[in-house]
């Protein structure tokens, strides 16, 4: 009997080989992530300090209001710049989610995939239980005749040779 061979062995492969891919791709995405996020955090710390900075001159009354509108103005353009940095890391996120779901998918088909592999196998494995019952119920049957017809093995000369 042959042995056991996977008709969509291939299929699987490529399935593993994107399967592959795709943690790299979100581990790749996960990182500029990390990145953005920590850009974020410090676009927020740089921009409380300068209003902290501000809260000062202005308590201690030594701003012109020429300075107190830049200053503001400079404020302003920190929370821009930090609306960016956080709409950048939202559509990150939602790259990552992407990829995951992607990931998901592709995962779910290689389940599918190896389950059908498991179920060939189990066919195969009782096809060849099956031929090997078979091929010793007939050396069963042979040496039973061989009992009843007296001994001597009828397909066998003296010497040993068909």
């Amino acid at each position: 009997m042959k042995r056991f061979s996977f008709r969509l062995q291939r299929l699987m492969d490529i399935i593993l080989q994107q399967l592959d891919q795709k943690r790299m791709e979100m581990a790749t995405i996960q990182l500029v992530l990390d990145q953005k996020i920590q850009e974020v955090h410090q676009q927020q710390k740089a921009t409380n300090t300068h209003e902290h900075t501000l809260s000062m001159y202005m308590q201690n009354s030594s701003l012109s209001p020429s300075e107190y509108v830049l200053w503001e103005n400079f404020i302003d353009f920190q929370y821009v710049m930090l609306g960016d940095l956080v709409k950048a890391q939202a559509d990150i996120e939602h790259q990552l989610r992407k990829a995951t779901d992607e990931y998901v998918e592709i995962d779910r088909n290689r389940k599918k995939l190896e389950s059908l592999k498991e179920k060939q196998y189990q066919r195969y494995i009782e096809e060849f239980e099956r031929i090997e019952r078979s091929i010793m119920d007939d050396i069963g049957n042979r040496q039973f005749i061989e009992k009843q017809n007296g001994g001597g093995t009828p397909w066998l000369t003296e010497s040993g040779k068909t």
